[in-house]
């Protein structure tokens, strides 16, 4: 039977890894679902810089790296990509008004005049 050596532990992957790229990708993916991507992203960016502490602090308890800061490169895509969204849908909301979209008939007056406007 082999003896097992307790200070010789094989390197495990950094904590979080999977659910830091499962949130990054959905927050891209839900972009444009009302800028609701914003919560998974914030959640994978936090996960991803507590990961990366961690494994900054004892590198040689953990293998490669790359997967938690692949995750934090797209949970900051997926933030501006959702902040880009939320920005859009109020600069639109603003050039509509709220009054219009209650009412079907004003708001394709109102869209009819911002086409006029843009090809003017």
């Amino acid at each position: 039977m082999e003896q097992f050596d307790n200070n010789q532990l094989e390197p495990q992957k950094p904590q979080y890894t999977t659910v830091i790229l499962i949130l990054s990708i959905v927050s891209v993916i839900c972009c444009c679902v009302g800028g609701l991507g914003i919560i998974p992203a914030t959640i994978a960016l936090v996960l991803a810089i507590k990961s990366n502490k961690k494994y900054n602090a004892n590198r040689e308890a953990y293998t490669s790296n790359g997967a938690v800061i692949a995750g934090l490169v797209i949970s900051i895509v997926g933030i501006l990509l959702n902040l880009y969204f939320i920005v859009e849908c109020i600069v639109m909301l603003n050039m509509i008004g709220w009054d219009s979209l209650n009412n079907p008939e004003s708001l394709i007056e109102k869209l009819e005049e911002i086409q006029r406007q843009q090809q003017k």
